[in-house]
């Protein structure tokens, strides 16, 4: 495939990566389905060469694929961050503390496609460090879903703060020196600047239009904190609402007629009954959908538990150790994986050389003999029973879903039998919830 561009397009992508939607001539065929589109990430060199740099993503059509490629950028973008400058900082006001956390994943989606083998006892690489063994889940950008186990690897809080800035030598951008700014910096616990976050450092000439941005950027925090914790926000109709009852208590305060008076007070609480009939439904809404996440919750704990037993079984067991000395008890998770691993047909996360006892050589052993229990169609059901509206469908409609997507032929009846009295999984039909297995 030849690539053409303008010299100038050359210099200014030179020395990132770029992220290309392309057409696949001939689709690439992968599990039963087609791929017509790929995003792949290019970088330019300094010679002005194009040459891939990483991975190939596969899409099933042109509107995933531009999707994929947009969120790919962003995510770069992000990562780009700008180092921080010598300054002297007139004023700095915190947004947010948080925790960042490095994990390594092994996605569920993946296990069914495992190779027939894994390495053998004596080829376990050295390992690393970990502070716990979790599970996690995410949206992917199809809305689909996946779920994988994690290794939780680093912990390290940090603080979001804006921060108004003299600068020791005038910052130098777009050909002129500016003497003042305002940054979103990241932090430290001890207030040591990491980094500017990319894009968000303002320029000015002079310090009183620093501090005019640098108030306008105080005055946003709580919006900004609301949405970074998911806090719901006011809608336009409750902010209208807001406005109006503020002057009806104008009206309330300014009025001498009793008659007068009582009008504007029966207005008021019309509107404030109207809020809380809306909340009243939104707390039901919410309250509902938190059940449905819990049952959905229950159910990828089965299923983990399925997948990852002696893990499940070491991890459970943490009562049994001091809580001041923790090592033996996650020595034991790690081993405990490395069995799960094993019948998975999977590489452990761990690549430690661990200690080969007769007992543990003889777990791994029938591990590796055992049949995997990572079934596409449990994964599938259970990852997606909302997302794809499973729970919204006849037996034999889902059945017929999964059994495309998992690339395997299902029978109806076993499958609902599984997935009920299993997985507790239960479909909404004719507008209620079915009963359960035996019921």
């Amino acid at each position: 495939m030849k690539l053409s561009f303008k010299r100038d397009d050359f210099m200014k992508m030179r020395g990132g990566t770029l992220y290309m939607v392309l057409p696949l001539v001939p689709p690439i065929e992968k599990d039963g389905e087609k791929f017509p589109f790929v995003v792949l990430p290019v970088e330019v060199t300094e010679d002005l060469q194009i040459k891939q740099n990483g991975q190939d993503i596969i899409c099933r059509n042109e509107a995933e694929a531009r999707e994929t490629a947009k969120l790919l950028v962003e995510k770069t973008r992000q990562q780009l961050a700008e180092k921080p400058t010598p300054c002297d900082v007139l004023e700095m006001v915190e947004i947010i503390r948080g925790n960042e956390i490095l994990v390594n994943i092994i996605p569920l989606t993946t296990l069914p496609k495992a190779a027939s083998q894994s390495l053998p006892v004596e080829n376990l690489p050295p390992d690393k460090d970990f502070l716990d063994i979790g599970h996690a889940h995410w949206k992917q950008p199809d809305g689909s879903v996946n779920a994988g186990l994690t290794t939780i690897r680093e912990h390290t809080p940090f603080i979001e703060a804006y921060r108004l800035c003299r600068y020791h030598q005038p910052y130098s951008a777009d050909e002129k020196l500016w003497p003042y700014g305002v940054e979103r910096i990241r932090m430290k616990e001890d207030k040591t600047v990491t980094e500017v976050c990319y894009g968000k450092r303002w320029l000015f000439d002079t310090e009183a239009e620093a501090r005019d941005r640098f108030n306008k950027c105080k005055a946003g925090i709580p919006d900004e904190r609301n949405l970074l914790l998911n806090r719901p926000r006011k809608t336009a109709q409750e902010q209208q609402e807001d406005w109006r009852l503020e002057q009806i208590q104008h009206l309330i305060d300014a009025a001498h007629d009793p008659q007068s008076k009582a009008a504007h007070q029966r207005h008021k609480q019309e509107i404030l009954d109207a809020r809380r009939e809306r909340e009243r439904q939104r707390a039901e809404a919410r309250r509902l959908t938190e059940e449905s996440e819990a049952a959905l919750a229950h159910s990828r704990e089965i299923l983990f538990a399925d997948l990852f037993p002696d893990f499940h079984a070491a991890k459970a067991s943490r009562t049994n150790y001091p809580s001041d000395d923790l090592s033996k008890w996650k020595e034991e998770m790690r081993r405990a994986l490395a069995v799960d691993c094993r019948r998975l047909k999977i590489p452990s996360p761990f690549n430690h050389h661990f200690t080969t006892d007769d007992e543990f050589v003889k777990r791994l052993t029938a591990a590796q003999k055992a049949k995997t229990p990572a079934r596409a169609e449990d994964i599938e059901a259970v990852l997606n029973w909302a997302a794809k509206g499973y729970a919204e469908m006849k037996p034999e409609n889902v059945a017929e879903k999964i059994s495309h997507v998992a690339d395997c032929k299902l029978n109806p009846v076993n499958f609902k039998r599984r997935r009920t009295r299993k997985f507790r999984l239960f479909a909404k039909h004719k507008g209620r919830f079915e009963t359960e297995a035996g019921q």
